[in-house]
């Protein structure tokens, strides 16, 4: 009861504290709101961009959840949303604080154009289910072993893996196995690779 609350409230001090660590600018004005227009197989698709937290020193984010692989791909989709932005006097940096890490994401060339795949891989889901759970995905862009990548899908016995998760199985009817697609590990690199090679570090604060 108590106990457990004095440590909630501890770990909280301690992400705010790690935190505002981290910002070295200063605030800047949020942006105007951006739409983007993408042209996917001849269909205008529109992504509009509205972000806070922005600081001259690039973008802060936080969270009281450990890093996972869909924090990871919130932050990658925010650093590409502030790179294609273009603003005046604000790095093209992001720094996103956990609970147990600090992910620190260089700037990258052409973030548009990683929006467009992003937006793109999106669209193939709609029409028909995407071979690509967050979690698998990062540890196949990773290239973690055989094994690893195993024990990320089936799971173990105190963790349960991708293929317990019933929106999984509901949208897997009928086709093989996630792990077991062909498509599998192309998307996994295609969403996951660009962001690898942007990571500038990732820290326990």
């Amino acid at each position: 009861g108590d106990h457990a609350m004095r440590e909630l409230v501890q770990e909280a001090r301690q992400i705010a504290q790690t935190y505002r660590a981290a910002i070295q600018g200063q605030p800047v004005t949020p942006p105007r709101p951006k739409v983007l227009t993408f042209d996917i197989n001849g269909q205008a698709w529109t992504l509009s961009i509205n972000l806070s937290d922005v600081w001259t020193d690039g973008l802060h984010r936080v969270s009281a959840s450990k890093l996972r692989a869909r924090q990871r791909l919130h932050a990658w989709i925010d650093h590409l949303a502030l790179g294609a932005l273009v603003l005046k006097n604000v790095q093209h940096n992001s720094h996103l604080t956990t609970r147990d890490h600090v992910l620190l994401l260089n700037p990258v060339q052409n973030p548009t154009d990683m929006l467009q795949t992003l937006v793109e891989t999106y669209a193939k889901g709609l029409v028909f289910p995407l071979a690509f759970m967050p979690n698998l995905a990062w540890a196949i862009a990773e290239g973690r072993s055989i094994s690893a990548v195993a024990t990320q899908w089936h799971g173990r016995r105190d963790m349960p893996g991708d293929a317990d998760d019933e929106h999984v199985r509901l949208a897997r009817r009928g086709l093989p196995p996630l792990i077991n697609d062909p498509d599998c590990a192309p998307v996994a690199h295609r969403v996951f690779g660009p962001l690898l090679a942007a990571i500038a570090g990732s820290e326990k604060p």
